[in-house]
Formats: structure tokens, sequence, C-alpha cells
């Protein structure tokens, strides 16, 4: 009897006819050859293998977004000399970078490599758009030291974020004011421009830079600094423009006054992107069609956006953080 029972359990047990090399009389008997190892099912070793596979990729996919590609940066390089109205000398560069949010998901060992890797494309100009921290300056000196390499290199021109204090950072456990990150800049030597601007000359080209408070902190004033747009064409400058403003959403409240190239960073090129879609979703902006590099605006206004070096919760996915060299 209990070979029987036993018999109907490992039948129905596999869902399977007899196992190899036995007949039925010979399993009810208990006689025949010794039992070879069950083998399952094509469908059951399908379905495990699946769930395997699936947390295996899972695993590798983890470990990929959090420990290798946050820190897997790379230099682009993008040809600016068309987008201003004015004439520009070839064979000058200006690096762009952006969005470090020092803190201790992007921390200072991270940003020192970074930094030697800005500065080894020896460029005339750096421009940096905002957000510095993602909440506050952990150990002022050594950030001070690192911000130092950048401004012993060329000049240095920044704007503000979001992340670097004022109405927006106040409700989000940041600085109510912008002051603790203007005096860290300033003593690195990097020139600050909230709403103004400033003509510099590098190697003989004469170029304005100007720089708006952030979107979200509410303190974009372009009525200080840019001149409104006159006609379908705007002013004749005598002078390239670079227009520095954290969030490329800036771009609607600016819409009004004359500028030729702004530089933008605050996205992170979206920082999780679907692969094969190019989708998105976790953008921080209102405008999706444009998260990321280099495109014409309204017909005749350019603007680059940079997917910064830093990032947010510590992960990227099919997303690099990016130094940008713009050349002429």
């Amino acid at each position: 009897m209990l070979k029987k029972e036993s018999a109907r359990f490992i039948k129905s047990f596999w869902n399977d006819s007899n196992p190899p090399g036995m007949t039925e009389g010979q399993i009810n008997s208990g006689r025949g050859t010794e039992c070879p190892k069950p083998v399952l099912p094509k469908s059951r070793r399908w379905l495990i293998g699946s769930i395997f596979s699936g947390a295996l990729a899972s695993t590798v996919g983890a470990w990929y977004t959090k420990y290798f590609e946050p820190y897997n940066l790379e230099i682009t390089h993008k040809k600016i000399g068309l987008c201003f109205r004015s004439p520009i000398a070839s064979g000058l560069k200006f690096l762009h970078i952006s969005d470090l949010h020092a803190s201790g998901e992007v921390p200072y060992a991270y940003l020192s490599s970074a930094i030697d890797m800005a500065i080894d494309t020896q460029p005339d100009l750096i421009f940096a758009t905002g957000d510095f921290i993602t909440w506050r300056v952990e150990d002022s000196d050594q950030y001070r030291k690192l911000l130092n390499k950048l401004t012993a290199c060329c000049p240095v021109y920044a704007c503000l974020g979001n992340h670097d204090g004022g109405s927006w950072a106040s409700r989000h456990d940041g600085y109510d004011s912008t002051h603790a990150i203007k005096s860290l800049l300033n003593s690195a030597g990097i020139k600050v421009l909230e709403n103004e601007s400033e003509i510099v000359t590098v190697r003989q080209q004469s170029i304005e830079i100007a720089g708006v408070g952030d979107l979200w902190a509410k303190d974009l004033r372009p009525e200080l600094v840019l001149p409104r747009m006159e006609g379908d064409l705007g002013k004749n400058w005598e002078r390239p423009l670079f227009l520095l403003a954290h969030n490329p959403d800036s771009k609607i409240p600016l819409y009004e006054y004359d500028w030729d190239l702004m530089l933008s960073g605050h996205t992170h090129g979206g920082q999780l992107v679907i692969p094969f879609l190019d989708y998105r979703p976790f953008a921080p902006v209102f405008d999706k069609s444009h998260i990321e590099g280099l495109r014409q605006w309204e017909g005749r206004r350019w603007m680059h956006i940079t997917r910064g070096i830093g990032n947010r919760h510590g992960v990227r996915f099919n997303c690099r953080p990016e130094i940008s060299l713009l050349e002429t």
C-alpha cells in the first residue's frame, strides 16, 4: 500500500509520465533498475530559470545604477560658433559644468576627480550653472579647496540653483538664503552673477556674460540685466552673450528678453532614462521636450543643458554624468 501511494505522489508532483527507464508495473511493484533523478518538466524549468534570471538582472541593474553609472563621468564636445548673432573667434573653449550636488551621496573624492577631468580640457572660461550642494555645506574648507582648482585654471562664472538657498531650499531643509553658498564661491574666486552681467575679454574676443537668479527660488529678475526684445531679431549685439540660468524652464519668463545662448543644468538629463524609448519620467521641468544637449529655440536663440556632475538620491541609469566642453 505504501509503495503504491509513493508512486502516485511521484507521478502527481512532477506532472509528467513515468520516469525514464521504468514501466508502470515496475513502479507499482517496486522492482526494476535504480530510479534516476527526477527531471523537472520544461515549463517549470523555464519558470524557475526566468525567476532566477530576473533576480540576477535586477541585482546587477541595481548595483550598476547605484555604484557605477553615477561616477562614470564623460566629457562631451559641442560646437557653438553659430549660436551668436555677432561674430565670435574660432578656437575658443568654454567649459560648462553644473549640479555638483556636494552631499553624502556625491562625495568630495568624486568631485575632486571630476574637477581634475574638467581642468585637463584647458578651457578659456568655465561656466557653472548652480546646485553646488544638495542641502547644506559639509566641510566648507575642503569644498573651497576643490573649487580653488577650477579658478586656478581660468576665470569661473556662476549662477545659483534652487538647492543653493532661498525660498525653495528653505522649504526642503536647505538654507533660507543664498549667503552661505555665495560666500563659499566668492572665497574660492568664483564670480557669482545673480541678475547681473559682466563683459570680459578672452584671447582678444570680447564677450558678455549675464546670470539670473533661480526660477524656483523666485529670484529671477531679467529686467535688471537683459534688454527687452526689439522686434523679431532683437538687438544687434556688439558681442556674443552667454546667459547663465540654472533651470531651463527659465526660458519661458525670459522669452521677452534678448539673449543668444542660455546655459542651464537642473535636469540631470533626467537621471533615469528608459532605454530605447528615451523616456525621462523624473526630469524636474515643465517642458520635457528639451532636457539635455544643445538645441535651437524659437528660431534664433540657443540653449545648452548639461546633465551635470552630481545627482540626487545617489542613482543614475542610462544617463551618465557630464562635463560639457563648448568650442567655437
